[in-house]
């Protein structure tokens, strides 16, 4: 279904075993010997294409193809509330190749905790280990923040990388460059990887990163498209610091007349706000994961009369016997 290289692909096997090769991860090949969906032996030499962390997240004694599932079930909970990109992420096609065991799924998982889960320092400290496990989250990374124009945040995640690469370039300058940027799996004479050129679409797991980002991030700016009077049902990716608190408030270049609500769920919605900056409909009744900033309902409020009575339907402002 995707093909030679990618149906019968090593990832499951090669990963956890590359673990075999530290401290100098990028030198030498590591040698594996595989069955597969009833063929084999394959016997290949391979050298470790992957950002260092990678093979550290797995559970021992499980077979990695439980992980690279497992890791698509958790990214489907924690956006179960995003119904477009629920839609998008739950195809069997998606859900077959992560029981084929591709290794995306593990950094796609911690991406997904980075921007949709935690908050603050935990998702600093998720998105400081995205940047150490494949190069495309990398990209992930780094294109939001420049979308942003958060200029200091997209060059502290490329000094994560480079700060990430430095003590394997320190033992082998040539395999890091050759491995881990050019993402070459063979003999460093053999050129860019195929995630460089025309090869890309050989390898339809590498298709699973856009479709990723479509589900994560799209809704949300194509509620900024649809204006200030669209309301929106799906909770938006949370911001990891205090430096991503300028979306939708008008401090990042983003649009200022949008704003959204401070609590998520299924019963928050956001709103276009008044002159006076106040949001014209109560939120939710359940009270905010976020910080607990607005934990209840709001409550509706009167016009009151001269003697601080609240005028309510109930009540006029001028009763029968002052007529």
């Amino acid at each position: 279904m995707t093909g030679y290289h990618n149906g019968l692909t090593d990832e499951p096997y090669a990963t956890p075993q590359f673990l075999q090769l530290w401290p100098n991860l990028y030198a030498t090949p590591l040698h594996l010997s595989y069955y597969q969906y009833g063929s084999g032996p394959h016997v290949e030499s391979v050298y470790y294409p992957y950002l260092p962390f990678l093979p550290w997240l797995q559970i021992p004694g499980l077979d990695y193809r439980w992980v690279a599932f497992g890791s698509w079930l958790l990214i489907l909970l924690l956006i179960r509330r995003n119904g477009s990109g629920l839609t998008l992420l739950a195809s069997p096609w998606v859900g077959f190749l992560a029981a084929s065991g591709f290794n995306d799924f593990v950094p796609l998982l911690v991406l997904t905790l980075t921007f949709v889960s935690l908050t603050g320092w935990p998702s600093r400290v998720a998105e400081i280990l995205a940047l150490g496990l494949k190069q495309f989250s990398n990209v992930v990374v780094v294109a939001y923040y420049l979308v942003r124009r958060q200029w200091w945040e997209a060059l502290f995640a490329t000094g994560v990388t480079v700060a990430v690469l430095i003590p394997f370039a320190l033992l082998d300058a040539s395999g890091v460059w050759c491995h881990a940027v050019l993402l070459q799996s063979a003999s460093c004479g053999s050129g860019p990887g195929p995630a460089y050129g025309a090869a890309f679409l050989g390898h339809l797991n590498y298709f699973v990163w856009p479709i990723f980002v479509f589900a994560i991030f799209g809704p949300r700016y194509a509620a900024i498209l649809r204006g200030p009077g669209y309301e929106r049902n799906e909770p938006r990716p949370h911001l990891s610091s205090e430096s991503r608190m300028g979306e939708m408030t008008g401090r990042g270049g983003m649009a200022s007349s949008w704003s959204w609500s401070r609590c998520s769920g299924s019963g928050a919605i956001s709103v276009p706000r008044g002159e006076n900056g106040d949001e014209r409909v109560r939120t939710s009744k359940r009270s905010c994961r976020i910080s607990g900033t607005c934990a209840g309902p709001r409550r509706r409020t009167h016009p009151r009369l001269e003697d601080g009575r609240a005028m309510t339907p109930d009540r006029p402002a001028v009763s029968p016997a002052e007529m």
